[in-house]
């Protein structure tokens, strides 16, 4: 979904405003889990998002796999919402520091409602993070 999405943009606003302007697509995919059941599992979602750094420039893309570790459904997406727009934040203004990067993932006031289990750099702004 990230690379359809990103390579619309592009198709779309890349000739008009591609000179000053860089891109970005955000997705996720996500299951809750309502309620503390006998044999249910948490809720878990993927999130991602493809970037450029610099006008024209190649893309970098993030991608985490999160748990969600509260029951409530309106809890879960209020974490995922945190993740999201953390990760946004972070891939514009922390890509040069992926370990800032990381800890600014889950920052919330208040306990944990997430963790993530797994991210992925790839792309120009991570050459050289493993």
């Amino acid at each position: 979904m990230l690379d359809h999405e990103f390579d619309l943009l592009l198709k779309r606003l890349d000739k008009t405003r591609g000179d000053k302007c860089t891109f970005f697509a955000f997705a996720n995919t996500v299951a809750t889990k309502q309620g503390l059941r006998p044999g249910m599992e948490e809720g878990q979602g993927w999130l991602g998002i493809k970037f450029q750094v610099h006008p024209h420039g190649d893309p970098s893309t993030i991608i985490i796999h999160a748990r969600l570790l509260d029951w409530e459904t309106p809890r879960q997406q209020e974490a995922v919402g945190i993740l999201g727009v953390n990760l946004i934040h972070g891939a514009f203004y922390h890509q040069t520091d992926p370990v800032s990067l990381i800890g600014l993932l889950l920052r919330r006031p208040h306990q944990p409602a997430a963790e993530v289990d797994m991210i992925k750099f790839s792309g120009p702004a991570f050459t050289g993070v493993d």
